[in-house]
């Protein structure tokens, strides 16, 4: 009787040995998995990371003076031209050193104003960068062109600038939005 229960235990049997096998095959995909897993974690962590660190610097240029800047640009952009329209001097010379003292209290500003972000963007995204500078620099052309136009005393119009004041900001809000998704 003995030998009938070793003979049992000890005798291969065909099921023990398919499940044997599928414990096996299964660890081995549940350690894939898991593996993989842990890979893909990784690497979005590290993403995550990376665009917390670009969003952090984006903050850092801060839109919302940029925003203000470019409205009170706007302002001081209308007054200068409505005062060099309605100047009563007709002296060329006199009204060209009107314009040149003008474009320099504007272009200062101008300029502080482009490097109070360019050199953070670059370091987040160069394409956005240039895409936001040559914005900045059609507005300065477009400024240029409305205080040419008041020195020659003809008709201008700023609504070009409100509207590349608009662009500006909206490039800097998807900037953003894009850095957070």
């Amino acid at each position: 009787m003995n030998d009938l229960v070793v003979k049992c235990v000890t005798k291969d049997n065909l099921l023990e040995n398919i499940s044997n096998i599928a414990t096996v095959v299964i660890s081995f995909i549940n350690l894939l998995f898991i593996i993989t897993i842990y890979f893909k974690d990784k690497k979005n962590e590290k993403s995550e990371k990376l665009k917390n660190y670009k969003y952090d610097w984006f903050k850092m240029i801060d839109v919302r003076k940029r925003v203000d800047n470019l409205n009170n640009l706007n302002m001081t952009i209308k007054q200068k031209a409505d005062e060099l329209y309605n100047d009563s001097e007709d002296s060329l010379e006199k009204r060209n050193d009107i314009m040149a003292n003008t474009l320099s209290e504007i272009n200062s500003v101008m300029f502080s104003e482009k490097n109070s972000f360019t050199y953070i963007l670059k370091c987040i995204d160069v394409s956005e960068n240039v895409e936001i500078t040559k914005l900045y620099n059609d507005y300065q052309e477009e400024y240029m062109n409305v205080l040419l136009m008041a020195k020659a005393k003809e008709e201008f119009d700023i609504s070009k600038l409100v509207d590349l004041s608009s662009k500006i900001s909206e490039k800097f809000y998807i900037f953003g939005i894009n850095l957070i998704k």
